[in-house]
């Protein structure tokens, strides 16, 4: 499996780092992505963007949903239920 997105390691950090996926809402990678990545390298983390939409040619679901497949709305799904720590 291909995962398409970008990988940002903190400055000043040697060896590991905790770590955060970040992934975009329905209107795709924005500047957003890259601001919460920016805050959380500032604390130390590295970060990986993923972009669930380039590779597939989507800009935006915002308004046509259908470009998405069943089994990535599942996929979303399963992940919103998935409790947080």
């Amino acid at each position: 499996m291909v995962i398409f997105g970008t990988l940002r390691l903190p400055k000043d950090t040697a060896g590991r780092a905790p770590a955060m996926v970040i992934a975009h809402c329905c209107a795709g990678v924005d500047t957003r992505e890259g601001e919460w990545a920016d805050r959380l390298g500032a604390l130390g983390m590295a970060t990986f963007v993923v972009d669930s939409f380039t590779p597939r040619n989507i800009r935006s679901t915002s308004t046509d949903q259908s470009q998405l497949s069943t089994a990535a709305e599942c996929f979303a799904t399963f992940l919103r239920r998935v409790p947080m720590r």
